[in-house]
């Protein structure tokens, strides 16, 4: 079917593509023979009608095809894959073949087609009668009704669908039956299940069991059923069962899952230990009291009785020395007041600093067990709510 006549040809879409291309020349060249527009119209007309009935003939064939019993699947599974990848080739030239048909239908009648069909007729040198039988007027109306055809096909005038559309229809809806075709194919040559197949095939298998013991196992991989294993159960008060109770009357008893895997009840372990704590509470505590410790050290250490220049403190411990630039950067982030005075609290409310602007002088320096700082001599005033005041003395002025 691929290899014979009424198959989609992509030639013949080129070649009515190449006949239009030779009118609009010989259009353009009023000097050209006649007769060979004659020729080429009319081959460009035996390529519209092949085209039309080899689409028409695919069709059929293909329907044939499908309507074939008896054909093994490898010989379908073939044919198959030959044809979608045929289509598949064919679908892929279509698009722009047509658009190539379609500029040259234009290109013709860009020229004066009247005038085309007049020299076609000239060219076709019909026998001459009398005006009442003179075949020529029919002649031409046949000749502009395969024009509109041709139209129709490619380039419409009422803006409708073109008939080559037709083309895409024609080669999706085979791809799409042939491979349900063969679906339907796979379907019917695959053997059906149920469970009257199943039991059968299951008997087939007990009847090959080599040993009893096989053909219980067997059973059990089937079925899953086995022992009455939870038949010694009692119930959590035995003495309200009077023991001839029927067990269609008796209460029931609630069954382990496990004893369906193991055949055992579940057993509850004891209770895991209590994670003894008090080492863990005492290191805490101990830690505690260390901060508070190093904290109010700190805070008498940093105690004034009254303002103090930051050139008159001296050496500090580092821990001290931190909580120092603490309070000091927090005044410097506060905003002074109209005598430039600024405040600061630290985060327990503990201690509070006051801070004046450094008067022109040398600089401060600060000594700790981890380097010395540098800086602007403030005159600062530090007070805690609890502790002892320092021992620092008071000194106001430079």
């Amino acid at each position: 079917m691929l290899a014979s006549a009424g198959a989609l040809q992509t030639a013949v879409l080129e070649a009515i593509a190449l006949r239009l291309g030779d009118l609009a020349r010989l259009a353009a060249d009023p000097s050209t023979d006649d007769r060979r527009v004659f020729t080429t119209l009319q081959e460009l007309e035996g390529h519209l009608d092949g085209l039309r009935s080899n689409t028409t003939q695919f069709n059929a064939q293909l329907q044939r095809l499908l309507r074939v019993e008896g054909t093994d699947q490898q010989t379908f599974h073939e044919v198959k894959q030959a044809t979608v990848v045929y289509l598949n080739d064919f679908l892929g030239d279509l698009d722009l073949r047509v658009r190539i048909i379609a500029e040259a239908v234009d290109e013709v009648e860009r020229h004066d087609i009247v005038r085309l069909r007049q020299r076609a007729l000239a060219g076709a040198e019909l026998p001459r009668l009398s005006a009442a039988d003179d075949p020529g007027p029919e002649w031409l109306h046949h000749r502009r009704t395969r024009w509109e055809g041709l139209r129709a096909w490619f380039r419409p005038d009422d803006g409708s669908p073109a008939r080559a559309e037709q083309l895409h229809t024609v080669a999706r809806r085979a791809i799409v039956t042939l491979l349900q075709a063969l679906d339907r194919l796979n379907e019917s040559r695959r053997r059906s299940s149920g469970a009257a197949e199943d039991l059968r095939e299951l008997a087939r298998w007990f009847a090959a069991a080599p040993t009893e013991n096989d053909a219980h196992r067997l059973w059990s991989a089937a079925f899953g059923l086995g022992s009455a294993r939870h038949a010694h159960l009692q119930h959590s008060d035995p003495e309200l069962v009077p023991p001839g109770t029927a067990w269609a009357e008796a209460p029931p008893v609630p069954v382990s899952a496990l004893i369906r895997t193991s055949g055992r009840t579940e057993r509850f372990g004891r209770t895991g230990k209590v994670r003894d704590v008090a080492a863990v509470k005492r290191a805490r505590a101990q830690r505690a009291r260390a901060e508070r410790a190093e904290l109010e050290a700190a805070r008498q250490a940093l105690a004034t009785d009254g303002p103090v220049r930051l050139s008159r403190i001296g050496q500090l411990d580092h821990q001290t020395f931190q909580r120092l630039l603490d309070l000091i950067g927090g005044a410097l982030g506060a905003a002074p007041d109209a005598q430039g005075t600024r405040r600061h609290h630290s985060g327990d409310g503990q201690i509070e600093i006051t801070l004046w602007p450094a008067e022109p002088g040398p600089p401060a320096v600060i000594r700790t067990s981890h380097g010395v700082l540098t800086g602007p001599d403030y005159l600062v005033r530090i007070d805690t709510r609890t502790g002892a005041r320092g021992a620092r003395s008071s000194e106001v002025g430079a």
